[in-house]
């Protein structure tokens, strides 16, 4: 202990068998203590201990660093485990630093790698093992007032119901930038944040899981004012809720990306990248062996935004397929790609209000019982999309590679090889506006019209359409086939 300066290298060991104190009562149990300075390399140790209390590592007024708590082998916490804490509001900049928890087959309320009310909390890690259990929040770095970053929480065989990389629900502020959450080898837990903050950005956070359980939800970074750059990875994970990349209320959620793998499960809307104002740009979503047949999922998602996102399926079944989606802007430049799987609903590309355009689909051998469009927007240009699908790929409703209502829908392209279409067949679709797009139709069955280029108030030139060895409407000419369709052609 430093009444005055720092504290430094302090140990403390419980042996065990050892109880600290008595139930109301609370006791404290620290590595060192630094009243007006910081607490630095110092440690607390317990083996088969039971403390009425907290266990610190180093506790400083100024900071706090490269301290470390180990507890194993069926040591019981009544309170908080923490590696380094600055309670104080005159933390420095990186005030929690570099701090550890080690937990093996032991048991704790509460469990934060770093935490500081003032300043910074920066590469802040959490170890919890052998069936461990922390009965509350379990956090790597926390600041009510900083950056939280480079913060890490790791379980193998363990369990907590809140566990947050970097920030926490109710008290972070500040960006939580580059935090990652871990869950392997049957690890539980209800709610997991790579990243959550209350004011500022959550960037660059990741949660990987395996062979584990999520009761509620997940998200790679959760901010206000952006999430971008998150990641998710689950491979054999049962989620009972949300799985999102990274979601914020206002700003970008841009460069997201969600991994769902060998059975992994969720039971609501998937969104690898939500806001709701500002862009979701440049999102990834990829499932494996996937059936959650009753939700939609989306790669870019924004209220009040420009969209644009890429989505791929093998071997998966769901609902509703959006590469983007926005409520109020446009969505260029997405693409879903689905290879041996199975849609209960519509695909779209890009899907927009004030635009669609150079979005795509691919689909091979997949089953979609609704629509399929590459770009659709209800005003704005539907302009160079493409649609591919090939090798018995069916579909219950209307294909368009780009669609608008009142816009252009020039320069759109649909490919179909091996198939059999039911509905209407229409590479560039609008009421108002001017269109055109090729169609390319290979061993397949069409039993409804064919337009490269269609408009009801418009031109539709320089648009084709070109039959090999198929059937339109049982017969290989059909009065329905036709190259375009305008009002002045």
């Amino acid at each position: 202990w430093a009444k005055a300066g720092n504290a430094t290298n302090g140990q403390t060991t419980i042996q065990s068998g050892v109880t600290i104190g008595t139930s109301p009562n609370v006791y404290y149990v620290s590595g060192s203590l630094a009243s007006i300075g910081t607490a630095t390399n110092s440690s607390v140790t317990a083996t088969n201990a039971t403390v009425y209390g907290d266990i610190i590592g180093g506790d400083g007024h100024k900071g706090a660093s490269d301290n470390i708590v180990e507890i194993t082998d069926n040591t019981t916490v009544s309170r908080s485990v923490i590696g380094g804490r600055v309670q104080d509001n005159v933390g420095e900049n990186d005030a929690a630093l570099d701090n550890r928890v080690f937990m093996s087959a032991s048991t704790a309320y509460e469990v934060r790698g770093g935490y500081t009310l003032y300043g910074n909390a920066i590469n802040n890690k959490v170890f919890l093992e052998a069936k461990s259990n922390v009965l509350g929040f379990c956090g790597g770095g926390y600041t009510s007032s900083g950056k939280a970053d480079s913060n890490e929480v790791h379980l193998n065989n363990s369990s907590a119901p809140m566990i947050f990389g970097g920030g926490d629900i109710s008290l972070q502020k500040g960006d939580v930038l580059n935090n990652i959450v871990t869950l392997e080898n049957g690890s539980n837990a209800i709610s997991v944040y790579g990243g959550f903050t209350l004011q500022g950005n959550a960037d660059g956070n990741k949660v990987k899981g395996s062979d584990s359980s999520i009761s509620f939800s997940v998200y790679g970074g959760w901010g206000t004012t952006g999430a971008s750059n998150n990641r998710i990875e689950l491979d054999n994970v049962t989620v009972s809720g949300i799985v999102t990349g990274g979601k914020t209320t206002s700003g970008d959620a841009s460069g997201n990306e969600v991994v769902l793998s060998s059975g992994t499960t969720f039971r609501d809307t998937l969104y690898a990248g939500y806001t709701q104002l500002g862009d979701a740009i440049d999102n990834n979503l990829t499932l494996t062996d996937i059936s959650v047949e009753s939700q939609d999922i989306y790669s870019s998602f924004t209220e009040n935004g420009q969209a644009g996102g890429n989505v791929t399926l093998s071997n998966s079944h769901v609902r509703n397929v959006y590469g983007a989606e926005t409520e109020s802007g446009a969505a260029n430049g997405s693409a879903v790609k689905g290879t041996a799987s199975t849609i209960d609903g519509k695909v779209y590309g890009g899907h927009g209000t004030t635009g669609a355009s150079s979005n795509t689909v691919d689909l091979d051998n997949v089953q979609v019982t609704g629509s399929v469009s590459g770009g659709y927007t209800d005003s704005g240009d539907a302009s160079d999309n493409a649609v591919t699908l090939s090798n018995g790929t069916t579909f219950s409703g209307d294909l368009y590679a780009g669609y608008t209502k009142n816009g252009n829908a020039t320069g759109n392209a649909l490919t179909l090889s091996g198939i059999t279409a039911p509905g209407s067949v229409r590479a560039g679709y609008t009421l108002i506006g001017n269109a055109s797009g090729t169609v390319t139709i290979s061993d397949s069955t069409i039993t409804d019209d064919v337009y490269g280029g269609y408009t009801e108030s418009g031109t539709a030139n320089n648009s084709s359409v070109t039959i090999i060895d198929s059937t339109i409407r049982d017969s290989t000419v059909n009065e329905d086939s036709i190259g375009s369709r305008g009002s002045s052609v």
